[in-house]
């Protein structure tokens, strides 16, 4: 027992074996109990020290004695490239070195990490692809040196050797043809040595461990799998160099790259033991977090297919796409997902909460189709989205400040909290790429932002450190209608290279994945070779290789390097049709290789002189792992046979002969001509074989190469010939000096060969008789037939109008429906059309036949014909754009029968009236009325507009697109009858009155679909109640936009929406005035002052003055009694700040002293005013201060 008081306990002391720890202080502050210690094996002291005392109680020296065998320790590599990138693309120092000295290496050609014997390796095509490291001191390894490397070797190469890791003169390591490893070197004098492994040859497909060790004392040894399969006893110093290391080549020796998996690549600068090599091979790690999803967005196209948006990054979350969101060519990284509608966008399928987690990074290139200035700034736009429910998780584009654009991440935590952390970065500009980057963890609380590879936000937010429940990732547009932040603006933009990981990425992976590139497809997926299958040893026989894209169609821009091997290392090649660098460096060897070149086309043949060897070989083509997909089967060489030609040979025959059969037409006779070819023991002249002569008994038969099966045989002088040679039939064909013609007949289509033999010649070299066979050719059909367009929403058939007064078909831009079927020569159905490899389709090509104008846009569709049967197909989402009529034709749809060339059918009936999907009605100004006086307009006053409305009508279709022939004659849009209200409420005895308003009448002569008007005239506000409060006018103006064929505004009427006045709306009811004037004047020459001027009814219901008032004009007229008086002004008068009074002066009186003038007004028709005021002279008016006098006695 321990006293916990006092004593502290030291109990026992266990090493570890494989551990150095040297003089290892261990603390043990107050332990009760037993405690146990793990040391190093050089451990010496133990330093204990009690927390309580915080004082060092040193118990002296131990002396440790260890049991048991030592463990294997390695000591540390110079380079270590364990190769678990997930991506390389050319960049200096990416392929990384994990021994912690710097020697980073990188890709060159296309080699690419998948995954391999310990995580990731690096996968190389055997003729371009390999890893450089460059020349550093550290490689400068003189004494002892141990390579090594995991390989999967996908060949052993025919000859030559097959490079592993090389150094040149300080050492390289190769496969040979036997599956050895072949070790070469120079020591410092310069001689070369090498050692080669066996006991263990290495096979295509296996994975192998194998290190080269060299010990300049003496010893040197090849390891495999851990076991020493060679040794030497060389004394001597390596040779260093200036030379790059190389993982999976030799510097300067073309033809021996790798061809398979290289994994786990280290060089050390010791001499490993064997039992070293055999803890390194053994070594493993946890791999790399693999990343969730990479979205290349190389796809030809999307249709909605579930999996079909590819998740490049091996975890299988395949997205599809939503809506009509497509690919494009012009991506950053070939192709690229666009996004431009509404309802449009790319579902990555990624669930955000469950798949990624409260960790994460997604990255992507942008690439707006707008600019963000002007109204676009205060669009927000979706860039992602998961929301779900009520809650929400989104990067949008909101507007910024400064010319700038604002990114936007808005997120929730468990508890229904709202967070969101933005940024001000560069204005997003139409057509340019910006990468974005978004990572989140709240755990730690930390949200980040990266424009371009740069944080541009890095916050913390207080959230519960939940991630709600939250939805698949949307890209382009909203994933719910949860929004509560009403950012409803699809992205308008397209998405390229989204990666999505389950980690926070920091600034260099942003960067690498920003930096990130790839090889574009159609990528190579394989190789097709052709060839009639048997061949004469005399002769030479034409081989074709197409290279093929991964949907099956020909790659056209291939431009690789293909080897030629026939595999017997015997035969000589030749170019036959080709643009690009052909060699055939040794003859005879059965080897060749052949640079494509863009003319090319993806496709080239060669002839193959082969004189011996096995008679019956497999030719095979391949570019690294990239090989042919052997469906040619083999090719049979004898030493005579049949040629089977288009044209009849020459006697003598040409040195070359041309065995190409050109597109045949279906259910079209056409010949073909046989000559007996080769050498016989009796004729060893190589030529055509006269002596086969007379009617002769073959047998025929033939083959479907593309589609690979049918239903109908082909027939040979009118006699149908099997599908196979076991159930060929025999029959009768005249030679004549060993030729002879037939006449061929296929009812179908397709690629097609026809092979013979005459097994009746008794010739025991060829037990199965003399053969032949044709090289394959095409059989096209002679047209295509269009029934069956009908309106897809309804079913109602084409009506074949012929003007524009006929009937209507389908609105521009809606589906319709066309079915076509392809037929031979005899008008019969070919069944095999559109069951080829890669099927081909029928596109259409509409021509204009009647309309308002020339444009003819194409049909547009998203899937067109849907898949053949029996040569029929039907598509139901044709659209043709415009207003008119217009015909059809049908044709190939790649405009190439299976490079037998375009096949154009029989043009449809005509196929119309189309009209306009709806109109588009927009008010292209700002409308105002001019206030009629000053700052406001009396009841019953005209007002006319300041600025008059201008609307603007189009036609369009269903995508929103002028529909231009909408036009003259085909303009069936009458005009409009407008109607005009106030905008509110008025009071009960107001009425506007718009019976003086209109507007200019629509004309559409050579319009193009668009015509402007602009309303007119005047409008005024009437009462019928003089004392009327005042109000706001405003008024609406609303008309419908409906055509003869029912073509509508789709939101009628339209309406311009209170239209006020440009200096002031209120409306007030007026009226003029004039008050009776007199005084004790009675002098000639004394002037009396007339009040006149303009009162309003005012919202505390009583008359004012109006002293806005300084536009109403009045007019007088004076009447004088018993004196003469003058007015000033004239009339008429303006009055100003609502006046406008009269100075009355008496200028003469020939009576009693005094008199009178009256003065009668006439006002403004919207006044209502004193008839009448005068002005008396004479009389004295009194004092206002008192209340009665009277004169004095």
């Amino acid at each position: 027992p321990v006293d916990a008081n006092r004593s502290i306990a030291f109990a026992s002391v266990q090493a570890a074996a494989g551990q150095s720890l040297g003089r290892a202080a261990y603390n043990f502050d107050d332990i009760i109990g037993e405690a146990s210690a793990t040391l190093g094996l050089s451990a010496a002291s133990i330093d204990i020290r009690r927390n309580s005392a915080r004082d060092s109680a040193d118990i002296g020296w131990f002396v440790v004695t260890f049991n048991g065998t030592p463990a294997v320790t390695l000591p540390d590599p110079v380079g270590d490239w364990r190769l678990d990138e997930t991506s390389w693309n050319g960049t200096a120092g990416e392929v990384a070195d994990s021994s912690g000295n710097g020697l980073d290496g990188v890709r060159v050609g296309t080699a690419t990490p998948q995954p391999a014997r310990v995580c990731n390796g690096a996968s190389l095509n055997g003729s371009s692809d390999y890893l450089q490291i460059a020349d550093n001191n550290l490689l400068d390894i003189t004494n002892t040196l141990t390579v090594m490397a995991w390989v999967r070797p996908d060949v052993i190469p025919a000859s030559g050797l097959k490079s592993i890791i090389s150094k040149d003169e300080n050492f390289e390591f190769h496969i040979n043809t036997a599956g050895n490893i072949y070790w070469w070197w120079h020591d410092s004098g310069g001689t070369s040595h090498t050692l080669t492994s066996s006991g263990a040859a290495l096979s295509p497909g296996n994975w192998y461990h194998v290190a080269i060790v060299y010990d300049a004392g003496g010893t040197q040894k090849i390891y495999i799998d851990g076991v020493e399969r060679a040794s030497g006893t060389r004394a001597e110093s390596l040779r260093t160099n200036a030379d790059p290391l190389q993982i999976g080549a030799d510097q300067g020796f073309p033809g021996r790259e790798f061809d398979g998996l290289i994994d786990e690549a280290r060089v050390y600068a010791a001499a490993l033991s064997a039992a070293q090599v055999t803890v390194a091979m053994n070594e493993t790690r946890p791999c790399p977090v693999q990343r969730l999803a990479w979205y290349p967005m190389d796809e030809a196209s999307w249709s909605g297919t579930p999996g079909e948006v590819t998740d490049a990054s091996g975890s299988g979350n395949h997205g599809v796409r939503v809506g009509n969101a497509q690919t494009v060519v012009d991506g950053k990284v070939c192709r690229a997902g666009e996004v431009l509608n509404e309802g449009d966008a790319i579902d990555s399928g990624v669930d955000l909460n469950t798949t990624v987690g409260p960790a994460g990074t997604v990255s992507f290139w942008f690439r707006p189709n707008w600019t963000d200035t002007g109204a676009q700034r205060n669009r927000n736009r979706v860039l992602f989205d998961a929301s779900l429910g009520n809650k929400y998780f989104k990067l949008a584009k909101r507007r910024g400040s400064g010319g700038r654009t604002r990114l936007t991440l808005l997120f929730e935590d468990s508890i229904d909290r709202d967070f969101f952390v933005s940024a001000n970065v560069p204005q997003f500009n139409s057509g340019s790429w910006v990468h974005i980057a978004t990572t989140w963890d709240y755990g730690a609380n930390r949200f980040q932002i990266y424009v371009n590879g740069s944080v541009v936000a890095d916050v913390t937010r207080a959230t519960n450190g939940n991630m709600p429940d939250l939805n698949s990732l949307y890209f382009g547009d909203n994933r719910t209608s949860y929004n509560p932040y009403a950012i409803t603006r699809v992205a308008d933009a397209s998405f390229d290279e989204i990666y999505i990981d389950s980690r926070v990425l920091g600034p260099a992976e942003i960067q690498a994945d920003m930096n990130a590139t790839h090889p574009c497809p159609g990528l190579l997926d394989r190789f097709v070779i052709a060839h009639d299958g048997a061949g004469i040893n005399c002769l030479a026989e034409t081989i074709t290789v197409t290279a093929i894209a991964a949907d099956g169609s020909t790659l056209a821009g291939y431009t690789g390097s293909i080897d030629l091997d026939t595999q017997t290392a015997t035969g000589s090649w030749s170019l036959n049709s080709g643009n690009g660098s052909f060699a055939d460096a040794v003859a005879d060897d059965g080897l060749a290789s052949y640079q494509f070149v863009t003319a090319d086309a993806g496709v080239a043949s060669f002839d193959l002189d082969y004189r011996s060897g096995p008679a019956s070989i497999d030719v095979d083509v391949f570019e690294g792992m990239i090989r042919d997909d052997d469906t040619e089967g083999n090719l049979v060489f004898s030493p005579s046979g049949f040629v089977v030609t288009a044209a009849p040979l020459s006697n003598p025959p040409p040195a070359l002969i041309d065995p190409a059969i050109a597109a045949q037409t279906a259910a079209s006779d056409f010949p073909l001509y046989i000559a007996a070819y080769g050498q016989t023991s009796t004729d060893p002249v190589c030529g055509i074989i006269e002596a086969y002569d007379g009617a002769k008994t073959l047998k025929f038969w033939s083959s479907y190469n593309d589609p690979p099966t049918g239903t109908l045989p082909v027939s040979i002088d009118g006699v149908t010939i099997a599908g196979s040679e076991a159930a060929a039939a025999a029959q009768t064909v005249s030679f004549t000096q060993g030729q002879a013609a037939i006449t061929v007949n296929y009812a179908d289509v397709g690629d097609i060969d026809i092979a013979l033999k005459d097994d009746t010649t008794g010739n025991p070299s060829l037990p199965t008789g003399i053969r032949g066979a044709s090289q394959p050719f095409v059989v096209r059909p002679a047209s295509f037939v269009l029934s069956n367009i009908l309106r897809s929403s309804d079913g109602v058939a084409n009506p074949a109008a012929t003007d524009e007064n006929g009937a209507v078909f389908i609105a521009a831009g809606s589906p319709f429906s066309v079915t076509v079927t392809a037929v031979n020569s005899l008008g019969n159905t070919t069944p095999n059309y559109g069951q080829e490899t890669s099927p081909e389709s029928v596109r259409l090509t509409a021509s204009l036949v009647a309309a308002g104008g020339a444009n003819n846009p194409p049909l547009a569709f998203t899937t067109g014909f849907g898949s053949f049967s029996n040569g029929v197909a039907t598509g139901s989402d044709f659209s043709w754009g415009e207003v008119g009529i217009i015909t059809l034709t049908p044709s190939v749809g790649d405009g190439d029968y299976l490079g037998g060339g375009d096949v154009t059918g029989t043009a449809s009936g005509n196929v119309g009236r189309f009209t306009p999907f709806d109109f588009n009605v927009t008010l292209d100004n700002s409308p105002a009325f001019a206030t009629a006086c000053g700052s406001f307009t009396y009841l019953g006053q005209a007002f006319n507009y300041a600025t008059a409305p201008q609307v603007t009508l189009s036609a369009r279709n269903s995508s929103g697109a002028i529909t231009q022939n909408y036009d003259n004659d085909w303009w069936k849009l009458a005009d409009f009858s407008e109607s005009y209200a106030h905008n509110g409420g008025l009071p009960g005895s107001v009425t506007l009155d718009a019976s003086g308003a209109g507007h200019a009448a629509i004309v559409c002569s050579n319009c193009a679909g668009t015509v402007t008007t602009t309303f007119n005239g005047s409008l005024s506000y009437t009462t019928s109640t003089l004392e009327t409060l005042p109000f706001n006018g405003a008024v609406d103006i609303s008309f419908p936009v409906t055509d003869s064929d029912g073509i509508s505004y789709a939101g009628n009427p339209f309406t311009i929406s209170a239209i006020g006045f440009d200096a002031g709306g209120e409306q007030r009811s007026g009226r003029g005035f004039a008050q009776d004037v007199y005084g004790t004047y009675a002098n000639l020459g004394d002037v009396l002052n007339l009040p006149v001027g303009t009162q309003y009814y005012s919202a505390s219901s009583t008359w004012l003055d109006n002293l806005a008032d300084s536009c109403t004009t009045y007019s007088y007229v004076g009447a004088d009694s018993g004196i003469t008086t003058a007015a000033t002004p004239a009339s008429p008068v303006s009055v100003a700040a609502g006046k406008g009074d009269l100075a009355i002066q008496l200028t003469g009186d020939s009576g009693a002293p005094g008199g009178v003038t009256t003065y009668t007004f006439t006002w403004p028709g919207w006044l209502t005013g004193t008839a009448s005021a005068s002005a008396t002279f004479g009389i004295f008016r009194g004092d206002d201060r008192f209340l009665y006098w009277r004169e004095a006695p």
